[in-house]
């Protein structure tokens, strides 16, 4: 039903920063949310991919500032949220994107391969809610979505570490949305499943043919399938939802993997 509203007004004046925001999922999610008039802080690690995804992200009705940031670090962490502050006088909505996988058997991961996946994928998202809803609980009012992945429930692939870290970004969202709910800050998560990013291109001929089999809807994700969740949770409409996790996977998490792509 057309309702003659433009559902999008909400967002325009209002700022979201957006992790991970170089590339794949980060990269479509800070476009959309731009194209609805929000100034999107672009973050990313590195800087050549936030310069990359420049033109894509300025060619939009919503202002864009891409801030070089490590999540990792809860110094460079509150810098953000500081030059946030400065820069656009609030913070309305956090997009916790950022993550990191390493595909190894189980037996082989070492403790360099747990510390990065650990921290991009969960204590980054930890400390980047904590400090903008900081922010978020003095004006009675916010909404963090965290970017997990059907992985947290549901094998995929060899990645026991990246499963179980965005296990803890789910239960986490339930936790943070308890404790912040009667601040007036809602926390929800979107569980991704196979989406096409210039990452999983990379994906071997077996692996993607697993992932092919167990699509209910015949087709991968593309970024704006996740961008599309993440508005509705920031948005009104979702004003009564919080500590909820949103599966966006075409159904391939109502499937097992067949055996050739799991090896």
């Amino acid at each position: 039903m057309n309702t003659g509203v433009d559902m999008s007004a909400e967002f325009r004046g209002k700022t979201v920063i957006v992790t991970g925001a170089g590339r794949g999922i980060g990269q479509g999610i800070a476009q959309h949310m731009a194209s609805l008039g929000a100034t999107v802080v672009a973050v990313d690690s590195v800087e050549r991919r936030l310069t990359r995804a420049q033109e894509s992200l300025t060619a939009v009705e919503g202002k864009v500032i891409p801030l070089v940031t490590d999540v990792t670090s809860v110094a460079e962490l509150q810098r953000l949220v500081d030059t946030v502050l400065q820069k656009c006088g609030s913070i309305d909505y956090l997009v916790n994107n950022a993550g990191v996988a390493r595909q190894k058997p189980f037996l082989e991961y070492d403790e360099a391969d747990y510390v990065l996946q650990v921290d991009v994928n969960y204590k980054g998202t930890f400390f980047a809610t904590q400090l903008c809803a900081r922010e978020m609980v003095k004006r009675k009012k916010g909404a963090v979505v965290n970017i997990a992945s059907i992985s947290a429930w549901h094998y995929t692939i060899p990645h026991s570490i990246y499963s179980g870290a965005k296990a803890a970004v789910v239960t986490f969202t339930r936790d943070a949305a308890y404790e912040l709910g009667p601040h007036g800050v809602r926390v929800n998560c979107v569980a991704p499943g196979p989406i096409e990013t210039p990452l999983a291109a990379q994906m071997g001929a077996s692996e993607k043919a697993g992932y092919d089999s167990v699509l209910r809807l015949g087709r991968w994700g593309q970024p704006l399938d996740i961008a599309h969740a993440v508005e509705f949770l920031c948005s009104e409409r979702s004003a009564f939802i919080t500590g909820q996790t949103l599966s966006v996977a075409g159904g391939a998490d109502l499937c097992v993997l067949p055996a050739k792509a799991k090896q």
